[in-house]
């Protein structure tokens, strides 16, 4: 009857095990993904400084600023190029919204100053400057990897047992944990403040790398001793299955 039980504990251990290293896989697939896009953001953001006042657009979001620039809701303004290109040529003119269908005939707001990209119906659209844009990109996979970063922590903690035999890699780990953690809450601070003095964007922003430069080969080391310590559980959950079978 002992034997049943020991058994039966064994087997709910390894299957525990198990779950473990599937959320561990999971999650490193999810944040190696997220980088991979958050430095190529990062990129493309450092090159259109180059080129900020060029325009982009953003379906289902508006637009607003902080103030009304002109009121170019006639019928002259036809499409979502033509409202573009009038915020293009029009001085103060930091960024614009356009409807086609949800007034009877297409709508075109100038926006002057600065303002939030807010969510709005699939007929909308958001005209503002493409680095702009880059930004509020960078905002959301800022926040995305700290949460993935997060979960990693609290799976690592709450299964510390499974990383017994592997002490000193989980404390290094657990720490370059910490440490990203740390960089993405300084890169948040640094995105939210260029969004928000956006309009003071200068010259001297062209040589910013928002800091994730520096700490790529942080993020990088963190996915070597991630899978480090996946591989090393799945031998230990394969060694017990192998002795559980003899």
């Amino acid at each position: 009857m002992m034997e049943t039980s020991e058994n039966s504990t064994t087997t709910t251990t390894t299957i525990s095990t198990r779950s473990t290293i599937l959320d561990l896989e999971s999650l490193s697939k999810k944040y190696d993904t997220l980088l991979i896009q958050y430095n190529q953001v990062q990129a493309d953001y450092i090159n259109s400084l180059n080129n900020k006042n060029k325009l982009t657009t953003i379906q289902g979001s508006i637009y607003w600023g902080s103030g009304k620039l002109a009121d170019t809701t006639n019928t002259k303004i036809r499409t979502l190029n033509e409202c573009s290109a009038l915020c293009s040529k029009t001085t103060g003119c930091t960024g614009a919204t356009y409807n086609k269908v949800d007034y009877g005939e297409p709508m075109c707001w100038l926006r002057s100053g600065d303002g939030n990209v807010i969510t709005a119906g699939p007929n909308n659209y958001a005209i503002v400057p493409i680095t702009k844009k880059y930004l509020l990109t960078l905002k959301s996979l800022n926040s995305q990897l700290t949460e993935t970063n997060n979960k990693i922590m609290t799976l690592i903690q709450n299964n510390r047992n499974d990383f017994d035999t592997q002490i000193n890699e989980r404390s290094e780990y657990y720490n370059l944990l910490k440490k990203n953690y740390d960089n993405l809450e300084s890169e948040r601070l640094n995105i939210l403040d260029k969004i928000n003095s956006f309009d003071t964007l200068d010259e001297a922003q062209k040589t910013s790398n928002l800091k994730v430069n520096k700490n790529y080969g942080s993020y990088i080391l963190l996915m070597i001793l991630l899978f480090i310590c996946v591989f090393f559980i799945s031998k230990m959950v394969i060694g017990g299955i192998n002795g559980d079978s003899r």
